[in-house]
């Protein structure tokens, strides 16, 4: 059979895939081993967020935002059909009244004060009770499956967890920072100028500020030689040493540097705070084990779609 006729087959069977609701054609946009998926399948993942697309877009923006939607939508549905296959082959009872807490948080979320008012905002959303409480049975069956698939491989050891911590030392401490104003006089200046401009500074340090104005050429003199907060580990080495014991208030100077004689005032600092490991244990835990949930959630599901015969026609 050659490309041309295999073709004509292909788009011929899509056309068989598709039937007519409420005057619309059910698209199928994907099938999975066989079975389609319908864009009436989808519909009810993606409304509301296609409802807020049409208030933020328009054109072509618009209409790749709900292609965006509704192909993540497909891929949840076929990760969800996945699972229930998996369920089938390994049955099990969910847990009492989960469905119908399920079912009540969406309806707070919704806004709604009682069931008929669901059932209403429902309808207006072109869905109903009966579909959402199908829709949430599969959603929370497709869950457990996973969970129970991948749960026993999310174990994290007290030796993982300070491996962690030891070799991240910058997520557990705050680095050290100063606030710091500075006054440079030129390279060139008279030593006798400098000696006598540095008394003045050092003699007044309330009046930093209009000193700089006054003789600095450094940056930000015009607003009193501000430099704001600078994180410890970037002071120059000059600065860094001049300032091993800081002292809030305190104009440090004069100090030598390539661009000139520089006087320093502390206006606050903090040294640096480590996190003890005894209080990052628990958070690191929960981390290692969001880590593995994650990579053990996607190794499940890529298993089972190599398993299967996927496609995606849009």
């Amino acid at each position: 059979m050659n490309s041309g006729i295999k073709q004509f087959f292909f788009f011929v069977l899509l056309f068989a895939l598709s039937v007519i609701r409420g005057g619309e054609i059910n698209a199928v946009l994907a099938t999975v081993n066989g079975h389609p998926v319908f864009l009436g399948d989808i519909l009810p993942m993606t409304r509301s967020a296609e409802y807020q697309a049409h208030a933020a877009f328009k054109g072509s923006e618009l209409e790749k935002r709900i292609k965006e939607l509704r192909r993540q939508a497909v891929n949840d549905f076929i990760d969800r059909r996945l699972l229930l296959g998996a369920y089938e082959a390994a049955p099990f009872k969910l847990p009492p009244g989960m469905v119908d807490q399920r079912m009540d948080d969406h309806a707070v979320r919704m806004g709604c004060n009682s069931r008929r008012e669901f059932a209403v905002l429902l309808r207006k959303e072109k869905s109903s009770v009966e579909e959402l409480r199908k829709l949430i049975t599969e959603q929370l069956t497709a869950e457990l499956t996973l969970y129970r698939q991948i749960q026993p491989g999310i174990q994290v050891s007290p030796q993982e967890v300070y491996e962690y911590y030891k070799n991240n030392p910058a997520l557990f401490s705050t680095a050290a920072f100063f606030e710091l104003a500075m006054i440079l006089l030129a390279k060139d200046t008279p030593p006798e100028e400098a000696k006598h401009i540095g008394e003045e500074i050092l003699g007044d340090p309330a009046n930093f500020s209009a000193f700089a104005r006054q003789y600095s050429k450094g940056p930000n003199a015009a607003a009193g030689g501000d430099l704001g907060r600078i994180a410890g580990n970037l002071l120059r080495k000059e600065f860094a040493a001049a300032l091993k014991k800081p002292e809030t208030g305190k104009v440090y100077g004069p100090l030598p540097t390539a661009d000139g004689i520089a006087f320093l005032k502390l206006y606050g600092h903090q040294q640096e705070k480590k996190t003890p490991f005894s209080e990052a244990a628990l958070e690191i835990k929960r981390k290692l084990e969001t880590q593995k949930r994650t990579e053990n959630i996607q190794k499940y599901l890529k298993k089972l779609r190599s398993e299967a015969v996927i496609r995606i026609f849009f």
